[in-house]
């Protein structure tokens, strides 16, 4: 009988409790709703004020006119947050393209693999990459073992500069 009601009290409690983090989460979802609510465009960076004393301007993310007041729209967030992953990616392949081409490339034919590729830092080898059957590149590195596979062979040849240059990373 003590059993029961131990059980009875312990999924009593624990709604109570889930309830007191929903309403919580609740609050802080709120209060975020509440300060995207009020950004205007007037915040926003790409708004340009006129030189007068209208509350007007030019807003550049989407080429048209705007007031300062208007509030911020879900196209506006999108469009920035697109924009910014847009000119981030732009700036890491920026990077990946010269930290690579310090490296040379060639390739030979495997019997099993088909064409593997020899990565190359003057005279060391660094490792080997080849596409898989299943279309995910394999990376073989000289220093180290690396479980999984890649989406892109640019992801590949990182995985294998980054152990090359990494020596916390080297295990071989």
């Amino acid at each position: 009988m003590r059993q029961t009601l131990f059980e009875a009290q312990v999924f009593v409690q624990e709604p109570l409790q889930i309830s007191h983090k929903v309403q919580s989460e609740r609050r802080v979802c709120n209060s975020i709703e509440h300060d995207r609510q009020t950004l205007t465009c007037k915040q926003c960076p790409y708004f340009q004020r006129y030189n007068d004393d209208t509350n007007k301007g030019w807003c550049e993310l989407f080429d048209h006119f705007v007031r300062s007041s208007h509030e911020e729209t879900q196209d506006c967030v999108n469009t920035i947050r697109d924009q910014q992953e847009e000119k981030i990616n732009q700036e890491v392949s920026q990077q990946s393209f010269e930290l690579i081409s310090e490296y040379e490339i060639d390739s030979v034919k495997h019997a099993e693999h088909g064409e593997v590729f020899r990565l190359w830092k003057g005279l060391e080898l660094v490792g080997n990459f080849y596409q898989s059957l299943d279309g995910r590149w394999i990376a073989l590195s000289m220093k180290a073992k690396i479980s999984g596979s890649f989406s892109t062979d640019t992801q590949a040849i990182l995985i294998l500069i980054a152990i090359r240059e990494n020596p916390e990373l080297q295990t071989a």
